[in-house]
């Protein structure tokens, strides 16, 4: 690659390491409202008995939840990657060496 072409590269990388904390915080945002809507609903469909075990509203809301953070991890898990790859290819490109162990 030419240096041209690994300074926009790198400017890319820059802007999309930039939008990552604007993606989680939009992420989250919907969710909330998501979560807002659904509880809204769910307050006019179920009964306004009370019961010994947890709330239907409840549980949906850890689900939401445990969904939204699962969202999170893997955006984080792809951009790691993008990142090692990156690396990798960096340094096993061109003349460069692998820097393994055993290899010339």
């Amino acid at each position: 690659m030419t240096q041209a072409a690994n300074d926009i590269d790198g400017t890319a990388h820059d802007r999309e390491e930039a939008d990552e904390p604007k993606d989680i915080a939009v992420i989250r945002e919907q969710t909330f409202e998501s979560l807002q809507i659904l509880r809204n609903l769910l307050s006019l469909l179920m009964p306004k008995e009370d019961h010994d075990g947890p709330k239907l509203v409840d549980l949906i809301a850890a689900l939401v939840a445990q969904q939204r953070d699962i969202l999170v991890g893997i955006k984080r898990l792809q951009s790691d990657n993008d990142a090692f790859f990156k690396w990798l290819d960096g340094k096993n490109g061109g003349n460069h060496q692998s820097g393994l162990p055993g290899s010339p």
